[in-house]
């Protein structure tokens, strides 16, 4: 879900939660690296590119260390039928993008970071019910961050 410009991270795969949760602390920031499903990622976590199109699995770190991707806003799709790939990704995109000013502190045509998401796929959404869209942010030359980019103004 990577490249230059305006970025989907990746769509769900459907798998089965095995339970795994990262060490958090008491604000619920990522104490460690760990491997979870997709479907568990929170909030303002920050994970690693996990280097495919459809994704199970990511390795969620401590945001203070170097990552690719910052969960910056979640927000969850109409339910009823699928709407179709194209139009889940135009509700991601424009989902996304009008939160994205608000957390990184600079217009997204102006910024280094790019927008990603982790969004459902057809099946994702017929048999887990997922409807939630993780909004992303990333290094548009494909560094990784270090520290959030709330408020980072870049």
């Amino acid at each position: 879900m990577l490249a230059v410009g305006v970025t989907a991270l990746a769509s769900v795969v459907a798998c089965g939660s095995d339970g795994a949760e990262p060490p958090r602390d008491s604000t619920g920031q990522v104490l460690a690296p760990t491997a979870i499903d997709a479907l568990d990622i929170h909030l303002a976590d920050c994970f690693n590119n996990p280097g495919a199109e459809s994704v199970e699995q990511v390795t969620v770190v401590p945001c203070a260390e170097p990552h690719d991707f910052e969960v910056f806003y979640s927000f969850q799709l109409d339910d009823g039928p699928y709407p179709g790939d194209d139009a889940v990704q135009k509700e991601w995109f424009d989902g996304c993008l009008a939160e994205f000013e608000s957390f990184v502190g600079a217009k997204f045509d102006e910024s280094a970071l790019d927008v990603s998401a982790i969004y459902p796929t057809e099946q994702t959404w017929n048999d887990l019910k997922d409807r939630e869209v993780l909004c992303s942010v990333t290094a548009i030359d494909g560094t990784r961050r270090t520290g959030s980019a709330r408020n980072a103004g870049i």
